[in-house]
């Protein structure tokens, strides 16, 4: 790869990390806006119910968008059939989810409160969701990162403010879900000015070497493997909330969603910063590269997931107080086992981006789906005797299971071990969390977590500058 070329990768890279990272940090801003508002019951009933929305995403998406993200043409015509036939699919699955609900839907509702309400609004959600997707895709196929990143902060900015709005003239349940829907649909207007503004102004009007299109069938034989990957993912990540919603009630759903909120958030961000190891490995690399990097990439998270998941662990209470309030001070227990769900999860999304970049993906798929099968028999085995706690205990064994599955895989198939001085710098950097954490005990919440983290940034500061002193 010329530098040219690794300029240009690590640029997207960028952009896109930044992109969501934004959109990270505003669904945090958003939902703990709701946790404010509204009682712990109708935050939890909200929680539920959206959960519900990201669960049938991957149903309605039909896991198009990656096609969509990998070609490339040079006529207005072709692009606008390649993303008229993936949203078509979309709108396709859309239709067939809503038959499906209203042939079996009585059978649903029985479990799940409130569904035959918000239903509609919940399914809307998703499309306009998916759709976006097809925007972004587009966006990427053709590298204008920048359009996209423009396009996400815009939208996003306009989400929170439709929110804040709307929710403080109305505080319900179902102008809570309108407001999401709306913020939806204007992101989904953002996109597509910025898609059609593209294609109107930057591609050319037509080409006699474009490549031909593909069609709906082709469309739908490429995305099946992606379709497949993506419905496990979501099932094994987002189910837990509305089983938790389903099977323990209102409260036991805002309990989780508050107690998880911070740590699902950061193992967002920890996929998005993984990204780059595949632009660093290819099938070719060597035993001791694929080492190094892997090492390096580890030590480098480790800097900021080990204090996270310490910050997590040790001013739980304090955190849950200043961000939710004093009522959710109660699921602190919840929200130190989910300290222990980032730690896994470093490791686990490590080694599954490193099997992917050397082109061992199925072992990735393979995983994903055993890991939603189990899951789904650990939410059944512990969320109806512990609620929330079973929930994440859930989670916990399911990110175990991963990490052991892909070590023996990084074992057999490419004979690399996974040793644990990668956490060294990370437990180094943690110490002064503990130091505030025997400090204020509880007692000052705003103060202890400002001095930790003000304290872990001091002295990140001043370890990389005295590493990097004596190279």
């Amino acid at each position: 790869m010329t530098r040219s070329a690794k300029d240009v990768l690590w640029q997207a890279l960028s952009k896109q990390l930044v992109s969501q990272l934004f959109a990270r940090i505003l669904s945090v801003v958003s939902l703990i806006i709701l946790a404010k508002v509204f009682e712990p019951s109708a935050f939890g009933n909200i929680s539920g119910l959206l959960a519900i929305a990201l669960l049938i995403s991957p149903l309605v998406d039909a896991g198009v968008d990656f096609p969509v993200s990998q070609l490339r043409f040079l006529s207005r015509k072709s692009y606008f059939l390649l993303m008229g036939r993936a949203i078509f699919i979309k709108s396709l699955c859309a239709a067939f989810i809503c038959v499906l609900y209203l042939t079996f839907g009585h059978y649903i509702i029985y479990y799940i409160k409130g569904l035959e309400i918000y239903f509609p609004i919940v399914l809307l959600i998703s499309y306009f969701r998916s759709v976006i997707g097809t925007f972004s895709a587009h966006l990427r196929a053709i590298h204008r990162f920048d359009l996209e990143l423009r396009a996400a902060i815009i939208s996003r900015s306009l989400e929170i403010i439709i929110l804040f709005i709307l929710i403080k003239a109305s505080p319900t349940v179902v102008m809570a879900l309108v407001s999401v829907l709306l913020g939806a649909i204007i992101s989904f207007l953002v996109f597509f000015v910025y898609t059609l503004s593209n294609i109107r102004h930057q591609i050319k009007s037509d080409s006699l070497n474009d490549p031909s299109t593909p069609s709906i069938k082709d469309l739908c034989i490429t995305a099946l493997p992606f379709f497949c990957s993506s419905i496990a993912v979501s099932g094994y990540t987002n189910a837990n909330q509305v089983f938790v919603y389903s099977l323990s009630g209102d409260i036991e759903s805002a309990w989780y969603r508050a107690a998880t909120l911070f740590p699902f958030s950061i193992t967002a961000i920890v996929g998005s910063l993984n990204v780059g190891i595949y632009s660093l490995l290819n099938r070719q690399s060597s035993k001791i590269s694929i080492q190094n990097i892997l090492y390096n990439q580890m030590s480098q998270l480790s800097i900021i997931i080990i204090p996270a998941a310490t910050l997590i662990f040790l001013f739980s209470k304090s955190l849950l107080n200043i961000f939710f309030g004093p009522e959710y001070t109660t699921c602190a227990p919840i929200m130190m086992l989910a300290g222990v769900y980032v730690l896994l999860v470093v490791v686990s999304n490590s080694l599954g981006q490193t099997l992917g970049a050397l082109g061992l993906q199925r072992y990735v798929l393979a995983l994903s789906l055993i890991n939603l099968i189990i899951s789904l028999l650990f939410c059944y085995t512990f969320i109806p005797t512990h609620g929330a706690l079973g929930a994440v205990i859930s989670v916990i064994l399911v990110e175990s299971f991963s990490v052991i599955f892909l070590s023996f895989t990084m074992k057999i198939k490419l004979s690399i071990e996974i040793e644990l001085k990668w956490c060294q710098s990370g437990i180094l950097y943690s110490a002064p969390l503990l130091f505030i954490a025997v400090l204020f005990p509880h007692t000052y919440p705003i103060a202890e977590v400002t001095t930790a983290i003000v304290l872990y940034m001091i002295t990140v500061f001043f370890g990389l500058y005295i590493k990097n002193g004596k190279k």
